[in-house]
């Protein structure tokens, strides 16, 4: 059985992995993309970022309920919208 970690591009331990150019090349792109993200979602730590990204996970699952919400109100509502639907109440 070969020694996964010694073939890893990512491997922090076997052999010279700080001079290998693609394993480099890999954290460098890795870096740019957090530094990105952190852009983005205007924080300065990746504990920021994994928060933020945290906090949309939850409004996009809120999001995909309300959705579904006015989706089963618009279908089981006789056909009016929801503005109408709440003025009959």
């Amino acid at each position: 059985m070969s020694n996964i970690r010694g073939t890893c591009p990512l491997s922090l331990s076997g052999g010279d992995g700080l001079h290998d150019p693609v394993r480099q090349q890999t954290l460098n792109d890795a870096r740019l993309d957090i530094d990105n993200l952190q852009r983005a979602a205007c924080v300065n730590s990746v504990d920021d970022l994994r928060a933020a990204i945290g906090r949309s996970d939850r409004l996009r699952s809120s999001q995909r309920e309300l959705d579904a919400v006015n989706k089963a109100l618009v279908e089981d509502g006789d056909g009016l919208s929801v503005s109408d639907l709440i003025a009959e109440c």
